[in-house]
């Protein structure tokens, strides 16, 4: 379950730190964030793994997509291409993808792998990526929700 500090340990830097933890929270918190995993049969809070790309010098494209019908089936099978590493669908049957590809021989196999379920209508390899401003709003959100709750005692210090 839960190994490291003792309870009151934690507590006590959590108050350095302005935050109030208090020893019920942490007792509960394996078990919080297992039900935030798994909330309403949909994943709340995803295990994510961060790849610097360029570090392993692949490739990365935005693709705009038409969906072939069904769109949902599509969308579905467009998820399971490998190299496929984000999938946003507008409600139509527009879709956007973001993907990734070791060489540039390989793109060809990636396209005709998104072509089983839509037809490309725009491949732009990207120059950049930065996830960064990601991490700055999440933090903010996290202290907004911290605050409504009253978990921080110390706003002035975060």
């Amino acid at each position: 379950m839960f190994s490291g500090p003792r309870t009151d340990r934690i507590a006590e830097m959590g108050r350095t730190l302005g935050i109030a933890v208090g020893d019920n929270a942490i007792r509960k918190a394996p078990s919080t964030a297992a039900r935030l995993e798994h909330q309403d049969g949909r994943i709340a809070a995803r295990r994510w793994c961060l790849v610097d790309l360029e570090a392993l010098d692949f490739f990365e494209a935005l693709v705009e997509l038409r969906l072939a019908e069904p769109h949902d089936t599509a969308y579905r099978g467009l998820a399971g291409v490998a190299g496929v590493t984000h999938l946003l669908r507008t409600g139509t049957e527009r879709a956007l993808a973001i993907v990734i590809y070791e060489r540039r021989s390989d793109e060809q196999a990636l396209r005709a792998g998104l072509g089983e379920f839509a037809r490309i209508a725009r491949w732009d390899v990207l120059e950049d990526h930065d996830e960064t401003p990601a991490v700055g709003t999440w933090r903010a959100l996290a202290r907004q929700a911290a605050e409504r709750e009253r978990l921080i005692t110390n706003p002035a210090r975060q």
